[in-house]
């Protein structure tokens, strides 16, 4: 069963039922959070999207949206990431945003990709 996760093959956990087994009955949730950071069709996946969100909602620093994702993770999902693995998926983007007075700003290329 957990060599599912391990192959990350999206589409055996997909249709494998954790919820089968009482051993695994929280691993399920967290399987199906995993599952959103598999690319959509516009390349993204959740976090990514996240980002892309937040940048175009407003004029945020980096430690703000750094902030934004650490309250949101808390709050919607059930990563435990920190601040630098955030700060990692922000900076992948970096092609989708610009940077003006420390604050990021979507250029085409990422307002394409959320609407």
């Amino acid at each position: 069963m957990l060599v599912f996760y391990v192959e990350n093959d999206k589409q055996k956990l997909m249709e494998f039922d954790f919820n089968k087994n009482a051993k695994f009955r929280y691993l399920q949730i967290a399987i199906n959070q995993h599952l959103q950071r598999f690319s959509g069709q516009n390349g993204l996946d959740q976090i990514d999207t996240k980002i892309l969100e937040l940048i175009n909602f407003d004029l945020l620093a980096k430690k703000d949206i750094i902030k934004s994702l650490l309250i949101w993770q808390k709050k919607e999902t059930v990563y435990g990431f920190g601040d630098v693995q955030y700060t990692i998926a922000l900076d992948k983007l970096q092609g989708y945003y610009s940077i003006k007075n420390e604050k990021y700003i979507l250029n085409e290329l990422g307002k394409e990709l959320i609407i």
